[in-house]
Formats: structure tokens, C-alpha cells, sequence
């Protein structure tokens, strides 16, 4: 044999065993159809297998419509069905479709078929290959059945989430409700011992006043009676005026006395309740909140010392500012000194142009360091039991904050006291209304 019958026997050799490998041995089915008589001529083993016919004799004797049901899932009769992929595939455009099949043994199974033409014009033939997608369109079914039933969850389950959150949206607001009445009672009682404090400081001067008058009384009734008497001498008259002069000079002062503490105990009053916007100097507001407490503090073993820079002009809320001054002075009185003797110390200072700076500070305890984050918790106390409803220093915060528009901090440690810092703007925010 010649070198070129030889190179020729060899290159028929390598086709016959691409052919084998590539068609007979692929794992992907394979078919040959030839159209003009709508029967399979070729087919791999994968064919056959997938099939089901058992046999290459077999598999060869059928067409399309042995190998489908009679209607395809989308209702379409499959002899009408497939004929447009075929005459498209024959004129040239490969095609790629879906395909219900159905077996001998009455199984179905769906695949991906790809028909492609090939050979002479004159004796065209088609070649088909399939890909099972039984598995993977029963999967994408049952994951679409699961989102379906997730979203039917997640629906129900935010409709029950909408109506936890109504229902925990009307406990919010019955509890912020009742928090707002807990603050108003807070205050009311705050002021009621500021009233008792006041009475008990004015029995004091009104006390000394009476026993003044009623003296200068008694010495009216002898001077009359020396005078009808006829034995009133020039040295008693003159006794008698001195008395009453001295009498006079008492009267006058302990009444001063009395309208100076009903003075400051009116403004307090006034602004604590009322609660109206106004201009003020800062030193005048401190200087009558502090005399309206001295009677609740003059018996403990304290000393307050009040340091205040002149002219700190305000246009705010005297009243809330005299709120939280007044718990923040009887929170040192009485969490920070106890009842040990002790120093508050309540000053202010400008802070910029526009702030001012207002401390008050005690040589106490302290606070000890795990209490600190929580200090202005409402309800939030140490003394539990004894008195304390653990609203003080939240009220301070939220009256700080919200309507006074500024900030406090608080400085402590165990044994070496606490300094709460108030830090206002010289005019006060006007509030939002409520939402």
C-alpha cells in the first residue's frame, strides 16, 4: 500500500473512533432523524437508554409522536406541536426547545432538545440531542412552591407582627401616659413639700410679729389705764414710746421677712405650674429657687454655697429650670450627703456667647461606677423602699433635653461626690408640637 492509501486508511481509522466516542459512548443522547420519513437511523446508547425501548433496533423503529404524549403541558397536541421546530431546524435555524416525552412503560420525563440540520441538500437529516431536565424543573417547581408557601409565612406572619406592633404601640402609649402622670405627681409632690416648707419658715416671723403686737397691746392697755388714773408721769410716756418704736422696727421686719419668702415661693409657684416662656436673669431665678428650699434644709447638717455670675440674661422656662434645680439640690441632699454633714455647692457660669454653664456639686459618697449609665433611667434608684420613686434625675434629663434644649452630664466617683452640669442655651428652643 502506497504512503497516501496509508494516511488515508489511517484518517477513516481516527473518524470511525471519534465517532464512536463522540456519538455511541456520549453521555448525552443522541439521535438522527431523517425527516422525509420521520423515523430515527442513528442513536447512541444514552438514546436508548433514555428512551426506554431496551434496544438500538427498537429505538430505530420509532418517530416523535412514539415518544410523546398526546398533548404537550401547555395543551398543544404534540404532532402539531413539534412540526414548526422541525421545518425551522430543515430551513436552517437550529432550534432549541422543551420537550415532554413519554416511555414505553407510561413514564415521562422533560428535556432540553437542540435539532440541528446537516447533510446534502437533496437528503437532509436532523441531529438531535437531549438533556434530562426532569430533576431540575421538579426542584425549581418545588422551590417556587417553597417561596410561595415562605411568602404565604412571612404574609402571615407580618400581619401578626402588625398587629403585635398595634397592640405594643397602644401599651407605649398608655405606659408613656401613665409615665406622664407619674412626672406630673413627682412635681406636684415637689411642690407640695416646697408649700409645707414655706408655711413651716413663715410661722417664724408671723409668730414673732404677733407676740410683738400683742405686747405693744398690753402696753397700750396700762398706758391707758395710768392716763385715766391720772398717774401717767412724763418718763413712762416716754418708756412707752420707745417700746412702741422698737415694736414697730420688729413688726416691720418680720413681715419684710414673710412677703420676701412669699415673694420667692409666688414666682416658683408661678413658674412651675405654668410653665410660660419669659425673659429672665438666670441669678434671680437660682437665688429663689434656693430660698424656697431652705426650710426643708435648714435642719440637716448642710451647708449650700451659691456662686453666680451677674447679667446671665435667659429667654426660656424658668419654671422647668427651678424643677430640675431643685431635684438635683435635694438629690445631693439626700442620695449624696444622707445624713452626714456636707457642702452643695450651686454655681453658674457663661459659656460662650450664647450658653450658660450651671453645676451643682456635692462632697458626698458618690455614685458608684455601674449606676452611672443608668442614672437618668426613669424609675431607676438605690434607695428602693425608702421613699424614692426614681423619677428626680429622669425628670431632670427629659426637662433638660426636651424643653430647656440643652444637655447635663454628671462627673462622680465612689467617696469623692457628684457634680451634675447643665449645659443651656441663653435662649431655649422652641418645642415641636407633638407627634
Amino acid at each position: 500500500m502506497s504512503a497516501a492509501g496509508a494516511d488515508a486508511a489511517h484518517r477513516l481509522r481516527l473518524q470511525a473512533e471519534y465517532h464512536e466516542v463522540l456519538f455511541r459512548h456520549s453521555p448525552l443522547p443522541v439521535i438522527v432523524i431523517d425527516p422525509r420519513v420521520n423515523r430515527l437511523v442513528d442513536c447512541n446508547d444514552a438514546a436508548i437508554a433514555i428512551y426506554g425501548f431496551g434496544s438500538r433496533a427498537a429505538t430505530l423503529d420509532i418517530n416523535a409522536a412514539a415518544v410523546s404524549p398526546p398533548r404537550q403541558p401547555d395543551g398543544r397536541a404534540s404532532v402539531d406541536a413539534v412540526a414548526p421546530y422541525v421545518d425551522a431546524a430543515l430551513a436552517g435555524s437550529p432550534q432549541v426547545y422543551e420537550w415532554r416525552h413519554r416511555r414505553p412503560d407510561g413514564s415521562e420525563f422533560d428535556a432540553e432538545v437542540r435539532l440541528v440540520r446537516f447533510g446534502p441538500p437533496e437528503a437532509p437529516l436532523l441531529l438531535g440531542s437531549l438533556i434530562d431536565i426532569t430533576a431540575s424543573k421538579a426542584a425549581t417547581a418545588a422551590l417556587r412552591r417553597l417561596n410561595e408557601e415562605l411568602e404565604s409565612r412571612v404574609a402571615a406572619r407580618t400581619c401578626d407582627l402588625a398587629e403585635s406592633n398595634a397592640g405594643l404601640s397602644d401599651a407605649i402609649d398608655r405606659l408613656r401616659r401613665a409615665q406622664d402622670e407619674l412626672v406630673r405627681s413627682e412635681r406636684l409632690a415637689s411642690l407640695g413639700a416646697m408649700v409645707a416648707g414655706i408655711a413651716h419658715e413663715l410661722n417664724t416671723p408671723l409668730g414673732s410679729a404677733l407676740l410683738v403686737a400683742t405686747t405693744l397691746g398690753d402696753g397700750i392697755e396700762a398706758l391707758r389705764a395710768q392716763l385715766a388714773g391720772g398717774t401717767l408721769t412724763r418718763s413712762a410716756l416716754e418708756a412707752f414710746l420707745d417700746q412702741q418704736a422698737e415694736a414697730q422696727s420688729l413688726i416691720v421686719r418680720n413681715a419684710q421677712r414673710a412677703a420676701e419668702l412669699i415673694g420667692h415661693f409666688k414666682q416658683v409657684a408661678v413658674d412651675q405650674t405654668s410653665e410660660q416662656r419669659r425673659r429672665y436673669d438666670l441669678a434671680e431665678v437660682v437665688d429663689e429657687v434656693i430660698a424656697t428650699l431652705q426650710p426643708r434644709l435648714r435642719k440637716r447638717p448642710l451647708q449650700i454655697d451659691v456662686d453666680l455670675a451677674p447679667g446671665m440674661a435667659m429667654d426660656g422656662y424658668p419654671g422647668p429650670l427651678g424643677q430640675v434645680l431643685t431635684n438635683l439640690v435635694m438629690n445631693a441632699a439626700l442620695h449624696g450627703l444622707r445624713e452626714r454633714a456636707g457642702r452643695i455647692a450651686v454655681s453658674a457660669r457663661p459659656a460662650g456667647t450664647d450658653a450658660v454653664r450651671l453645676a451643682v456639686e456635692d462632697d458626698g459618697v458618690g455614685i458608684a461606677p455601674e449606676h452611672l449609665p443608668r442614672l437618668f433611667d426613669p424609675f431607676f434608684t438605690t434607695r428602693l423602699g425608702e421613699g424614692g420613686s426614681g423619677l428626680g434625675l429622669h425628670i431632670c434629663y427629659s426637662l433638660v433635653h426636651r424643653t430647656l434644649g440643652g444637655r447635663i452630664d454628671v462627673d462622680s466617683a465612689p467617696g469623692g461626690g457628684a457634680r451634675f452640669t447643665l449645659t443651656l442655651p441663653r435662649v431655649a428652643p422652641v418645642p415641636s408640637p407633638p407627634a
